[in-house]
């Protein structure tokens, strides 16, 4: 969607000052651009024509040159649990569409190519299983308790992922869901 490159031009200017920045309008496209370059870091939805973006993020994570370029996944998609586990890659980051303000997203931007905050594979999979567990459940009363359970951790370190790796708390994305 043409609009939603433009914002996310928007934000990755703000966020990376100096980086060239290169737009594909769908999945084939992309797949053209990175058989060409090597990318500091990839901005994917998951939900493009043509080639979609778990097909991208295959094809990335084949190709030893871009392997282990980090990816943000911003996208409008309710995870499932078979989506999780098609994201299961190293510095794979899912935000949904429309839930972070202009500063979180240059903030998670940031957070994405550095090094630094980037978490483990598999603790990043417990976020994106607490995501799912959200997308499925948010109409439903829940606790942090009920959501820490559902993935096998406690309520603290939850939190304390959710933030390293979203820079929000699993109530602000569930208050921000709803």
């Amino acid at each position: 969607d043409a609009q939603a490159r433009r914002l996310y031009r928007q934000f990755a200017s703000e966020a990376l000052p100096g980086c060239q920045l290169i737009e594909a309008e769908n999945g084939a496209a992309a797949l053209a651009i990175l058989e060409q370059e090597t990318p500091c870091l990839v901005v994917l939805d998951l939900i493009m024509p043509e080639v979609d973006g778990f097909i991208v993020l295959e094809q990335m994570r084949l190709t030893p040159r871009t392997r282990h370029v980090p990816v943000l996944v911003l996208s409008g998609k309710m995870l499932s649990l078979d989506d999780v586990r098609r994201l299961d890659y190293a510095q794979v980051i899912f935000h949904s569409k429309e839930l972070l303000s202009t500063e979180e997203a240059i903030a998670s931007l940031q957070r994405a190519v550095s090094d630094k905050e980037i978490l483990s594979q598999p603790t990043s999979i417990l976020v994106k299983y607490a995501l799912s567990y959200l997308h499925q459940n948010y109409a439903s009363p829940l606790t942090r308790q009920e959501i820490a359970d559902a993935i096998g951790v406690s309520k603290n370190y939850l939190s304390e992922i959710f933030r390293q790796e979203l820079g929000l708390s699993p109530w602000d994305c569930l208050t921000r869901f709803r």
